[in-house]
């Protein structure tokens, strides 16, 4: 085998054979690497094995040979975020990762299953972004509160896109910085690639802005409750009241910050909002705010009449009430 791709040397009489046969093993990785122009030194295999113990001593753990770092290496060394010049630091900051997730909250997953999720999220949602990804083995972490059992992969990617959701708050909310080009189609990724604030900062300004909104979410929805049209349609005050409250009721920022968790039954005229989480809820009812206010201008009786010429079981449908007074007015 040509020796440009890995050596078997070793590297002192103190060194343990455990420890020379893990460098051995990354560096025989260089075979399969060559071509993406990624190589490693044999002091660059070593470093990589002493991230790998200080990282096995930090969670309690032991692990024979190579193992998980020639796995990062062969799944990983594929990305198009992947450089000779990143190579090696991106390969520490993913075994210190791994161990992260491994660490009771992925502890019965095998470590096939948990490198083909963290290669999905670094070369999906993520883009390559390191940041993101430790974010998320923080927030998966958190979310299972050090029990030992297995967080499910769905939560994982849930949490995942809520994390993402939370920075493009973040990024809506602020002027864009010098130098940023600013475009609303622009991911959670991206907003991270171009502005130099940390993500761990990017994510707090976040959820104050999801804290901000659903603050006014809750005034607006208290606002239309005391004026609400007098209609029998129960489609109407259930939503506001009911389906309203139990969204407050299940929304979590920091784990689910981009779902709704409700059906929103009650149909609005423009359409249903085209957006997640708060802001969802925010557009929502602000339309429902908008045709309440319009319905108040007019008698309910006389509403109540006209619903019932057009549908006389309207009272049990989920129809919306202010199209028909609007085009009767």
């Amino acid at each position: 085998m040509d020796n440009k791709f890995y050596s078997l040397t070793i590297l002192g009489g103190s060194e343990p054979m455990i420890q020379q046969y893990a460098v051995n093993s990354i560096l025989s990785c260089n075979e399969e690497t060559y071509q993406y122009g990624l190589l490693l030194t044999v002091e660059q295999a070593h470093a990589l094995v002493l991230s790998r113990n200080q990282s096995l001593k930090a969670s309690g753990r032991i692990e024979l040979g190579g193992g998980v770092i020639e796995k990062l290496i062969q799944s990983f060394a594929g990305s198009p975020y992947i450089t000779p010049e990143n190579y090696e630091e991106t390969l520490h900051r993913l075994i210190d990762i791994f161990y992260s997730f491994k660490s009771d909250t992925w502890e019965s997953v095998s470590d096939d299953q948990l490198i083909e999720f963290m290669k999905d999220a670094f070369d999906g949602s993520c883009r390559g972004c390191l940041e993101l990804l430790e974010l998320l083995a923080q927030k998966c972490d958190e979310w299972n509160r050090g029990e030992i059992s297995s967080l499910p992969a769905e939560k994982a990617q849930d949490i995942l896109a809520s994390i993402m959701y939370v920075i493009s708050l973040a990024r809506k909310e602020q002027s864009a910085p010098a130098g940023f080009d600013a475009d609303e189609s622009d991911s959670a990724a991206d907003i991270v690639q171009q502005d130099s604030v940390p993500v761990s900062q990017l994510f707090e300004r976040g959820l104050v802005c999801v804290q901000k909104k659903l603050f006014s979410c809750h005034m607006l929805q208290r606002r239309i409750l005391k004026n609400i049209f007098n209609t029998p349609n129960v489609f109407y005050r259930s939503t506001i009241a009911g389906g309203i409250s139990g969204f407050f009721k299940l929304y979590s920022p920091q784990f689910s910050a981009h779902e709704i968790h409700i059906t929103a039954d009650y149909p609005v005229c423009l359409g249903r909002p085209e957006l997640e989480g708060v802001e969802f809820i925010e557009e929502y009812l602000s339309r429902i705010d908008a045709e309440n206010a319009f319905c108040r201008l007019f008698d309910s009786m006389t509403v109540h009449r006209l619903l019932l010429e057009l549908s006389p079981d309207y009272a049990q449908l989920p129809v919306n009430v202010f199209e028909p007074v609007l085009l009767a007015a």
